[in-house]
């Protein structure tokens, strides 16, 4: 999880969500980016914490974070 300002974080994890879904191979197998490290093998894991996210964002609305959240669960999903 991205541990950072309120406003710094939110901007880290819609980089990160774009990141990953401009990403050629869809899932990769290595994200590096702002402190996220995600593999492949723990799918799992980040679809929690975007749950998590996503819960967050619907309570104090942003709609770039949650449209970043939403399309990157369901690329996860997908991969």
């Amino acid at each position: 999880v991205v541990q950072d300002a309120d406003g710094r974080r939110q901007e880290a994890i819609i980089s990160l969500c774009r990141a990953v879904a401009a990403h050629p191979d869809g899932w990769p197998a290595r994200v590096r980016l702002a402190g996220w490290r995600l593999e492949a093998g723990d799918r799992r894991v980040v679809l929690e914490e975007l749950r998590r996210l996503k819960d967050l964002a619907a309570r104090r609305p942003e709609p770039a974070l949650l449209a970043a959240l939403t399309d990157l669960a369901g690329r996860a999903r997908d991969a």
